[in-house]
């Protein structure tokens, strides 16, 4: 008689590795070797420590966002947010060497054009 597999271990395997390798560098990731990231796409999440660049109406366009680990990276949308300091934010955009806002310049920044609440498993996060 043949000993039949163990599927159930199987489907927590592949749910597990599928779950590490969704993870994303995160902040300090990029930090540590920013030339690896320039022009691809990342995912960071974290909260809004300092405003950098607001629009006419008071709206945020960049920001700097804080990990829970202290990491620090520049964000900036191309559509205004209405986020504000100490919110949390999860940002998907494109690391960029160098992007102009107005008339300052940001190096390293993630350019995105949306700012979303962070959230795990559709947990908002806290």
């Amino acid at each position: 008689m043949a000993a039949r597999p163990r599927f159930g271990a199987a489907i927590v395997l592949a749910v597990a590795v599928a779950f590490v390798g969704g993870c994303g560098p995160g902040i300090g990731g990029i930090n540590g070797r920013p030339e690896q990231f320039y022009g691809k796409r990342v995912s960071v999440q974290g909260r809004i420590s300092d405003v950098l660049v607001r629009d006419a109406a008071g709206k945020t366009l960049a920001f700097q966002l804080v990990s829970k680990s202290g990491e620090r990276v520049i964000v900036v949308t191309s559509r205004p947010t209405s986020r504000r300091e100490g919110d949390n934010a999860r940002v998907r955009g494109t690391f960029s060497s160098e992007h102009t806002v107005g008339e300052r310049k940001f190096y390293d920044a993630v350019v995105t054009d949306r700012v979303r609440r962070p959230r795990w498993l559709g947990i908002p996060f806290l």
